[in-house]
């Protein structure tokens, strides 16, 4: 579900969404859903309820929109990564840093630091695209299919 706030307890607009690896790929539906927090039972987080209201027409524009903003982070989330494997073995760090460092360090520093900048950067692009998926993994609300159809409820309750 994207676009969907499980803060807001207010009726609001949300599409489903396929998604790969939190990219979205192609819309699914659009919705008009109220989502209640639950509090959680002692040792268990809280919960969400989604009553979906309405099913709405899809907007081709936004749709769009959502999927080259989503195409676009994560081309900027994978660039440090890109960058960094492309220019493995080329001691580009050096280059930088000489002009800025140079008369501060002695040349065998100064390749240490150059090349703990290439690592760094190396760490830093692999780690970035990790984390932005584990950060949007803990935001997204997912529910089944059947949960939504109008006056459906989910999770369903009982009686």
């Amino acid at each position: 579900m994207l676009g969907a706030n499980a803060r807001t307890p207010e009726v609001q607009e949300a599409e489903l969404w396929l998604s790969l690896l939190f990219v979205p790929v192609a819309p699914l539906a659009r919705w008009r859903l109220k989502i209640v927090v639950r509090d959680g039972q002692e040792g268990a987080s809280e919960s969400l309820e989604i009553q979906a209201l309405e099913k709405l027409r899809l907007q081709p524009l936004a749709a769009i929109r959502r999927f080259c903003v989503g195409i676009a982070l994560a081309g900027l989330t994978c660039l440090p990564l890109a960058i960094a494997l492309s220019k493995v073995g080329t001691p580009w760090a050096a280059a930088l840093l000489s002009p800025l460092l140079g008369a501060l360090l002695p040349p065998s520093l100064l390749d240490k630091t150059a090349i703990a900048a290439e690592a760094g950067l190396l760490v830093a692009g692999a780690l970035m695209p990790t984390l932005l998926v584990s950060e949007l993994d803990a935001r997204a609300i997912r529910v089944p299919f059947a949960a939504l159809r109008r006056g459906a409820v989910f999770p369903p309750q009982e009686g």
